[in-house]
């Protein structure tokens, strides 16, 4: 028997055996599959031992995992802690009614109303008259030339 066709009887392992010319051929069919289904069997047994030797790499992974999990869970608490102080904060905001100085001060301290507007127009007008200036500009005591009376004055010398 010739190795392509061993080849395609191991491929096929229901593959007819009828038509195999003689009984040696059959018999040594036979001697292979015996031989690789032991082999199986002794590396199922050997993988078995080896893995029931080795430390299991579930607990490594775990851990890891923990480690990796650590940072997200922290991210999320300081985002809940955020939020509800946020809340709380805004919740305590609107809880305080504001109260008004005519019920803090005594009636006699009170200032009226009309005396308060009057010294804010008089106090407005004041920086009003202070920031606008009459006359020339701060700047022209300092008797610095603008930029195109400077270039005037260097042509009309240039020219002389």
């Amino acid at each position: 028997m010739t190795d392509e066709a061993f080849a395609e009887l191991l491929l096929k392992p229901h593959a007819d055996t009828h038509g195999m010319e003689t009984a040696g051929d059959q018999q040594e069919l036979r001697d292979l599959q015996a031989a690789l289904g032991s082999y199986r069997r002794e590396t199922l047994h050997w993988a078995e031992r080896r893995s029931a030797g080795q430390p299991s790499l579930a607990d490594k992974a775990r851990a890891q995992q923990r480690w990796n999990a650590l940072p997200q869970w922290a991210l999320a608490t300081v985002a809940l802690v955020t939020i509800v102080g946020g809340v709380v904060h805004l919740a305590s905001d609107r809880a305080v009614e504001p109260t008004s100085i005519a019920a803090t001060l005594p009636a006699a301290e009170q200032p009226a109303a009309t005396d308060d507007v009057a010294a804010d127009n008089h106090l407005l007008s004041s920086i009003d008259a202070e920031l606008s200036y009459h006359g020339g500009s701060p700047v022209d005591g300092l008797r610095l030339r603008d930029a195109g009376s400077a270039e005037r004055t260097e042509v009309a010398g240039a020219t002389d």
